[in-house]
């Protein structure tokens, strides 16, 4: 799985900034009807023309019933995205499309339905925002922030030693995992 990351340039008292990461634990509570077609039609890689072919015919099916309940009883419409899962989603929550997944798929959680999710969603998303919670520390005053994919090279933050240790102090008793304390260290530096 790609490993995403959230940097933060925070603004109290003094701008720093950190990155914070964020792992998959495969739960598959993301993979949804409503998700995959939410995350629009740009498929990440280059996917053969056969390929192409059948993502559409695994798809169609999914995408009749969604026409149909939209001409028939849009009240059932959400619930239907949401419930169903994926036509793409494994048994042993992987994806059968993951090398060329929609773009939408490969930024989760930077999607609508991502940081906007009510607890109890997703373990790691909930363990995310905590975490991010837990470095802000009551302030809202953090002046940009963005998702970066590792694969697409990890750009460091360099921090003081004191804000660095201040944030592994707050991140291990906020709840971040060995896994994650271990990609902290690699997304962040200290001088």
């Amino acid at each position: 799985m790609d490993t995403f990351y959230y940097h933060y340039k925070i603004g109290f008292p003094k701008a720093w900034s950190v990155n914070l990461p964020f792992l998959c634990v495969r739960c598959g509570n993301c993979c949804t009807l409503d998700c995959i077609l939410g995350a629009g039609p740009f498929l990440v890689g280059n996917p053969s023309k056969e390929q192409i072919k059948e993502l559409d015919k695994k798809l169609n099916p999914y995408i009749e019933e969604y026409d149909r309940i939209v001409r028939e009883d849009k009240g059932k419409l959400n619930a239907y995205l949401i419930n169903t899962k994926c036509p793409f989603f494994r048994l042993d929550n992987s994806c059968e499309i993951y090398a060329y997944r929609p773009l939408g798929c490969q930024l989760f959680p930077k999607t609508d339905f991502g940081m906007d999710s009510e607890e109890g969603f997703c373990e790691s998303l909930d363990r995310f925002k905590s975490l991010r919670k837990a470095l802000l520390n009551g302030h809202r005053d953090h002046t940009g922030n963005c998702f970066f994919i590792v694969k697409d090279g990890i750009k460091p933050v360099k921090m003081t030693k004191k804000q660095y240790d201040t944030c592994v102090s707050k991140l291990i008793k906020a709840g971040m995992t060995h896994d994650e304390l271990v990609l902290f260290s690699h997304l962040n530096s200290y001088t």
